[in-house]
């Protein structure tokens, strides 16, 4: 891979984005009492929506790099999603177990492990959410990130690029209507989160695929600031556009606006701009993925305590922070094991 240091900044910056979204910062509020505050919320959870499509680009970009070198493509996509598949297996165990040990302090030990069972049954009775999901919501992006290097291999295999991008522009597309879109006069309701499996995340991956194929002096990375403002801009008008006129949710995983925020954080970071190439934050970004996979356990007991904390909105921002501090210091501890580490980075 590829040495760069405003990439593993971004990374890092990026997986912050990631807690904050989970984390649900001011969200849970009163919307009279603490408006101002929900409504902060409301526009930092959108503006972080720039973050997994980051992680997709990237992925693609590098994909693309790796491909240039005229390796066999079927024989890298299968060590990269067997790599995957690994580290999936492994965190679907860890959220299968019954780890919150505040529930066996408010239920007990038996009804904990039913409760357990119970999770286990569920999966087990819903094929579709093990094989794009999973034990715990945020490991569809790796499902889905598996998805895109087979779907990617498998067009270039028999065709080019350009039939490549159709299909993700399709599902796209698609996914737009079974989801944002949905109560508008194009929408349709097929049952399923279309943020998880190809619909969300080809089209990202496939864009980094075509920025490696161009100089990083091009005008989309050199304006990639601007596009970022304007794609935020757009992001917020939709998203208010859609819950005003058809009462869609304020907080959609993304939009058509969504491309251009995604897109443009990663041509951002890969201009090797000055105030992403700071050795500091590049190292941290060894830990991005490890921090993805652990943040919610730590998030489970901080919401945990948060019953009895006085004020929301302190603990919101203590919950936050905490969590992504150790999460960050626990994968660190967990890097130097070599036997965990390869599950974690």
């Amino acid at each position: 891979m590829l040495n760069n240091q405003g990439v593993d900044s971004m990374r890092f910056i990026a997986v912050f984005f990631v807690v904050l979204i989970h984390s649900g910062l001011f969200l849970y509020a009163d919307r009279q009492e603490y408006a101002v505050y929900y409504a902060l919320g409301v526009q930092l959870n959108q503006i972080a929506r720039f973050a997994v499509p980051f992680f997709f680009v990237i992925s693609g970009y590098f994909w693309g790099v790796k491909l240039q070198s005229n390796a066999k493509i079927n024989t890298l996509a299968k060590q990269r999603v067997t790599r995957l598949f690994k580290i999936l297996f492994a965190w679907n165990l860890v959220y299968i177990l019954p780890y919150n040990f505040f529930d066996y302090l408010n239920y007990g030990v038996i009804e904990t492990l039913k409760s357990a069972m119970g999770n286990v049954y569920y999966l087990v009775s819903h094929p579709l959410i093990i094989l794009t999901q999973g034990s715990r919501e945020h490991l569809w992006f790796l499902y889905s990130l598996s998805i895109c290097f087979v779907v990617s291999a498998i067009a270039l295999r028999f065709s080019n690029m350009s039939f490549l991008l159709a299909i993700s522009v399709a599902l796209f597309g698609f996914g737009l209507m079974g989801g944002a879109y949905q109560n508008t006069g194009i929408g349709i309701d097929i049952g399923i989160n279309t943020r998880n499996g190809p619909f969300f995340g080809l089209i990202f991956f496939v864009l980094g695929m075509i920025l490696s194929q161009l100089n990083n002096k091009t005008r989309l990375f050199k304006h990639s600031g601007f596009i970022f403002i304007c794609g935020v801009a757009l992001q917020s008008f939709e998203m208010h556009y859609l819950h005003k006129y058809h009462d869609a949710d304020l907080l959609q995983d993304y939009v058509f606006s969504t491309l251009f925020i995604g897109l443009s954080a990663a041509t951002f970071a890969l201009r090797q701009n000055t105030l992403l190439t700071k050795k500091l934050i590049s190292k941290l970004g060894r830990l991005s993925l490890g921090v993805y996979l652990v943040h919610p356990i730590i998030l489970d007991y901080f919401r945990e305590i948060e019953r009895v904390f006085s004020s929301y909105i302190i603990w919101s921002l203590v919950t936050l922070t905490l969590t992504f501090l150790f999460s960050s210091v626990i994968t660190k501890k967990l890097l130097n094991n070599k036997h965990v580490s390869k599950y974690l980075y």
